[in-house]
């Protein structure tokens, strides 16, 4: 029986998010058909899944049952806010590509990438097409990012529960991390478990989307130079930083 597990969904919107850059290279550049650039992606994606919806016990793990539990009290199962936090992703990532298109990337992919076929797509040219088109990646940042870190103890559980009052800062009691975190606007309690976990997660996201694509273009696309791999790699790993940075300044608010 198929079970939804909140660590496989985890991983198969990680595995969207660092598979991605690759196939969109493929796809935007050299021209590769949809019909074989998603069927590859999805086959990507459904070897994370289905072993995960297979297998998932039905008892969840200490974490996913504290995550399902703030989840019934607050906002994360609320479509309409998940939606637009997935729209607000998909912009980043969106934007990022849009604004690298129109400035260093074409110049960039010609010199270190060889026997490319196009540097113009409609797509790059129509900002809002971008964002439609990116609505997987929001989604998946939605999911991977945003949806653990509203579930940590933060501003947005506490306007739900008004008896978890915000301690006040004290200089002669906190110690140098939590003075560290007022001084950033982080709070009095210095940096709470809402931080820690979209900070964790941004870096793992980071990490994976750049790892992940590098290798993937660098050893099976011919003609790409180490700096053209890097570059690449860099620019969606950016956008992943960004739209951690961003979710971050949402959970705040």
């Amino acid at each position: 029986m198929l079970t939804t597990n909140p660590l496989g969904l985890d991983l198969t919107a990680l595995t969207l998010l660092s598979n991605l850059p690759y196939y969109y290279l493929l796809n935007a550049f050299y021209t590769a058909h949809d019909y074989a650039v998603l069927p590859a992606l999805a086959t990507d994606l459904l070897s994370i899944a289905v072993p995960f919806a297979l297998f998932a016990r039905a008892s969840a793990s200490h974490t996913d049952a504290k995550l399902t539990k703030a989840g019934a009290r607050s906002i994360v199962h609320d479509w309409q806010v998940l939606s637009l936090v997935s729209v607000f992703g998909a912009a980043i990532y969106a934007l990022t590509l849009y604004t690298s298109a129109f400035t260093w990337l074409p110049v960039y992919m010609i010199t270190h990438f060889d026997n490319l076929r196009t540097l113009h797509h409609e797509r790059e040219e129509n900002l809002m097409l971008q964002v439609l088109l990116a609505v997987p990646a929001g989604l998946a940042t939605a999911r991977f990012l945003f949806v653990p870190t509203i579930a940590s103890s933060n501003k947005l559980l506490r306007a739900l529960d008004p008896v978890a009052a915000s301690p006040k800062f004290d200089t002669e009691t906190a110690n140098l991390a939590q003075t560290v975190a007022y001084n950033l606007g982080f709070g009095p309690e210095g940096f709470s478990a809402r931080t820690q976990v979209l900070a964790k997660r941004t870096a793992v996201l980071v990490l994976s989307s750049f790892l992940n694509t590098f290798a993937r273009v660098f050893v099976t696309i011919e003609g790409t130079e180490l700096v053209g791999a890097l570059g690449w790699s860099g620019l969606w790993a950016t956008a992943g930083l960004l739209t951690g940075i961003a979710y971050g300044w949402v959970a705040e608010e």
